[in-house]
């Protein structure tokens, strides 16, 4: 039985191990580059798909917990709080006290992908959106 529940513990041990090293704080940590941003919609029976425009955005995220985002030319579009656990990111836009939950795809110390998904209501034609952004990061530093 003890020989059960050690190697129960090792298995467990490892897993976790493994996660943590998989979505770690450490890789996030530095400034990454958009390469691409794919938008979804659903409306009713009918989705829609497409690339939208990247050039020049950047996610920083910094070791005291702080995020920026910024766009060709430095200029900042957006502040905020990030925290990590496991394959979950949260930001939290200073500003606006908006936060987003990403999910993390992907995470090597050089590549990154992620998505976030809502729901919204088109006022003007009373229906519902669903609504998913997949992200594509390349880390510069």
């Amino acid at each position: 039985m003890k020989k059960i529940f050690l190697a129960l513990c090792v298995f467990v041990g490892l897993t976790l191990t493994s996660c943590e090293d998989e979505f770690s704080s450490k890789k996030l940590i530095g400034k990454w580059s958009v390469q691409n941003v794919t938008y979804t919609e659903v409306r009713g029976n009918s989705t829609t798909s497409y690339n939208m425009p990247t050039e020049g955005e950047y996610y920083e995220f910094l070791s005291d917990g702080m995020y920026v985002i910024s766009e060709l030319g430095g200029t900042i579009e957006e502040t905020g709080k990030w925290t990590l656990i496991g394959a979950s990111l949260t930001t939290e836009n200073s500003k606006e006290g908006t936060k987003i939950n990403w999910k993390i795809k992907q995470m090597t110390s050089s590549k990154l992908s992620a998505e976030y998904s809502g729901v919204s209501i088109d006022g003007g034609k009373e229906e519902v959106v669903e609504y998913t952004y997949f992200y594509t990061f390349e880390k510069l530093k």
